[in-house]
């Protein structure tokens, strides 16, 4: 969902919008801090990140949730640094609200990655076997 703001400016957005998601947009105060903003099924939902130095070399990301403008789940991580990518421990949930339809959106936007990300696979697979078969028959 990272690009999706840059992406919605595009004439084709809407072939590259798999997770059905209304108007993103995001907001920048500085390199550490950003919000992206999203409306799901009828829901205004925002992503609130906010990176911040820990003690000696550690870096922690701070992830917001609001649904409709409330916070409705928070959670702090440690940012883990790999040779080839980047990926979050979480270390604390900070909120945690029953109400509202927030934990059904996760779900459901999860999924759909997870399905768009498993045929993007086999396209790929696919094409590549395609690819193989045309070499051995030339």
């Amino acid at each position: 969902m990272r690009s999706y703001p840059a992406w919605s400016k595009r004439d084709d957005w809407q072939q590259w919008n798999k997770l059905g998601i209304d108007n993103p947009s995001e907001e920048s105060q500085d390199f550490k801090n950003k919000t992206m903003h999203f409306g799901y099924h009828g829901t205004a939902y925002s992503i609130v990140t906010r990176e911040r130095d820990g003690i000696e070399t550690n870096t922690h990301m701070d992830f917001q949730l609001l649904e409709n403008g409330e916070e409705v789940f928070a959670i702090s991580c440690e940012v883990v640094y790999d040779d080839y990518m980047t990926w979050y421990r979480p270390v604390d949930v900070k909120a945690f609200k029953r109400r509202g339809n927030w934990a059904s959106m996760l779900v459901q936007l999860f999924a759909k990655k997870q399905l768009e990300s498993e045929k993007s696979s086999a396209n790929f697979r696919a094409r590549m076997a395609s690819d193989i078969k045309q070499r051995f028959a030339e």
